[in-house]
């Protein structure tokens, strides 16, 4: 059971909704954070001007980035990204990998898995497996009750 919950927590912390959306990977600058609550979940969202000129994007991930909350400190940052170009999926322009450039905390660097085989399958692995233990430990139980009813009863065990 504990492998299994080690597992689906593994895929829940490293993975986002599988995708065969485009992957757009781009360089520029980020301003305007913002914050969004769906739910118990937080979600997180800035304006991306793209380097050499083209469209700003509005970026939403449910990655952390530092300097997050203080517009003086993550403004005109230079980043990475590595963002899903959809309007299907719940996060619109999901980023699915950061890396920051420049300014405060450069090198930072954190992704999360939206590929259809990707870190995902171990939730429903873990869970599987943590079914099967389950199931074990009760089996196991019923069997140990049985014998120790056999052993009070004076029978023999397997009777």
């Amino acid at each position: 059971m504990l492998v299994g919950s080690v597992l689906s927590f593994h895929g829940m912390a490293h993975s986002t909704a599988p995708s065969f959306a485009p992957r757009i990977a781009a360089i520029g600058k980020a301003y305007n954070p913002v914050e969004r609550k769906a739910g118990r979940d937080t979600y997180f969202g800035f304006r991306f001007l793209p380097a050499g000129g083209g469209e700003p994007v509005d970026i939403e991930t449910s990655i952390i980035l530092p300097g997050w909350a203080v517009p003086e400190v993550f403004d005109g940052r230079t980043f990475r990204v590595v963002y899903l170009q959809s309007s299907g999926r719940p996060l619109k322009n999901e980023a699915i990998d950061i890396e920051i450039l420049s300014g405060r905390d450069t090198g930072f660097h954190d992704s999360v898995d939206a590929r259809p085989a990707g870190a995902w399958l171990t939730i429903p692995l873990g869970a599987a497996i943590g079914c099967f233990g389950l199931f074990g430990v009760k089996a196991h139980k019923k069997k140990a009750d049985r014998a120790q009813k056999a052993l009070e009863g004076g029978d023999t065990v397997g009777s």
